[in-house]
Parts: C-alpha cells; sequence; structure tokens
C-alpha cells in the first residue's frame, strides 16, 4: 500500500504537532512493507521535519512542484519545476495593480509585498518590487479575480481562489498536488492503484477523486465532504491513523479468513 497525506488538518493536529500515536501507527506501516508519501502546499523547509518524524520515504512540496526521496538521514530532490524568474518579474508587476499585496514561494524564502509580515516565516522583499527569483507560486491577498484570472493565463498560468480567506495562489497551469503524485508515481514506478490518499481541502479534492482509495477528514470543508463519501475522524482525534490501523485489522481478519479454504 502506498500512503499519501496531507499536512495541515489532515494528518497534523490544530497545534501543528502529530501524536506520538501517529507516529507509532506510521512506524508499524513501514515495518509492513507500506510506502508513505507527504504531500502538501507548504515548502521543504516547513514540512521535511514532520517528514522525519513519520519516517516517509517521499515528499511532494510546494503543491506538486518540488520532490524529495530519502536517503539514509536526509531528502535528496528528484523533480522540481517552477515558474521562471522573467515570469514572475512580469506577472507580479501586473498583479499589483489588481490586489493589496502578494507573496512569492522561492527555494529558500516566501518573499511578500507587505511591509510588516505577520506570519514567522515569510520575508519582506529585500527590494521593493524587484521579482527576480525563480518561483513556486505566488499568492494573491484581496485580488480582483477577473484580472488576476487574465494576466495569468496570458503568461502560461492558473489562479486557484482558497475557499476560506482572501488569498489565492497562482501556479504553473496543470501543476497540482495530483500531478506532482502522478510525477512521482512514474518516477518511481509505482503503482497508482495502491494509493490510498488523505485529504480535507479543496487541494486535496483532485487526489481524492483519483486516487484508488480517497479518504476525507471529518473536520474537511464542505465541498470536500460533499464530494467524498470515505470519511474518517477529524484530525485532532488521529483520524487518518485510526482508519490505517483498521483498515490492516480488517486485512489481517480477512487473510486469516481465506487460508480456510
Amino acid at each position: 500500500m502506498i500512503i499519501c497525506v496531507d499536512l495541515d488538518s489532515t494528518l497534523l493536529r490544530s497545534d501543528k504537532s502529530i501524536s506520538q500515536y501517529t507516529i507509532s501507527t506510521f512506524e508499524n506501516m513501514k515495518q509492513n512493507g507500506n510506502t508513505i508519501i507527504i504531500n502538501t502546499a507548504r515548502s521543504y523547509q516547513r514540512c521535511v521535519n514532520y517528514a522525519k518524524e513519520i519516517n516517509a520515504d517521499y515528499i511532494i512540496c510546494n503543491g506538486g512542484t518540488d520532490i524529495y526521496q530519502k536517503e539514509t538521514n536526509s531528502y535528496i530532490r528528484i523533480y522540481n519545476i517552477f515558474i521562471p524568474k522573467e515570469v514572475v518579474s512580469k506577472v507580479c508587476k501586473e498583479y499589483l495593480m489588481y490586489c493589496k499585496h502578494l507573496s512569492i514561494q522561492t527555494e529558500k524564502y516566501f518573499y511578500t509585498t507587505q511591509d510588516n509580515p505577520t506570519v514567522d516565516f515569510v520575508t519582506k522583499l529585500p527590494e521593493k518590487n524587484s521579482f527576480s527569483y525563480n518561483a513556486y507560486k505566488i499568492v494573491i491577498y484581496k485580488g480582483l479575480k477577473e484580472d488576476i484570472d487574465r494576466i495569468s493565463l496570458e503568461n502560461g498560468l492558473e489562479y486557484e481562489v482558497y475557499v476560506n480567506g482572501p488569498y489565492g495562489k497562482v501556479g504553473i497551469k496543470g501543476v497540482d498536488k495530483y500531478s506532482g503524485l502522478m510525477n512521482l508515481l512514474k518516477i518511481k514506478d509505482l503503482e497508482k492503484e495502491d494509493v490510498i490518499f488523505f485529504g480535507d481541502d479543496i487541494g486535496d479534492l483532485k487526489c481524492l477523486l483519483n486516487c484508488t482509495y480517497g479518504v476525507a477528514m471529518k473536520n474537511s470543508i464542505p465541498e470536500v465532504l460533499d464530494a467524498i463519501h470515505t470519511v474518517c475522524d477529524s484530525n485532532d482525534n488521529d483520524g487518518v491513523s485510526k482508519y490505517l490501523n483498521r483498515l490492516y485489522e480488517e486485512k489481517k481478519v480477512w487473510k486469516k479468513y481465506l487460508m480456510h479454504f
């Protein structure tokens, strides 16, 4: 089995921790020959410690644009794709005419045009309105959708408005968590039929719908719960681990039953 799991509001509790119960569960999953993948919109820097906690085999991060493989005690990149800095520079200057502010996720930093960033992992642009960086994504705050859409499409990008809140994400057209997963499966010659995916948000929906087994969290947004009928307990109640343990017990019972025939 290939266990592919989102982080925020899925594997992580509301306080951004992973419970000891979940760590033990994933340790057991690994010992039984299962492959573990983290698939997140977070940057590599903001998810690698979680990957180490559950001993994940692979990390898909930055919304499908960046993929890493575990080697001994570290992770090495095996795939990445980004918006070229020439395009980033061009579109960001245009976006700023139709939004309050924006941020760009580069390989090392999450830069913003805000004068006083309120989030600890976000850094103010070193030079005002200078966007000469390759970027995995561009985050728009309070953007005029029609104009942001138009600029994005003209430059081979696409704009996705987050369901909750005033933010939206610009990325390379056709690149998302699902395309990242498909790229990893192809690179490592893994079977899509073996994948069970856990998620909670609109960015997880394509994986939930197209993987062989898609499991939504009880705390998922309504759009996900309306589309996905297999639901596990909430992130704060270790829903992923409880579901995996139950599934594994059912498999053991079924295997024992078959041995009698």
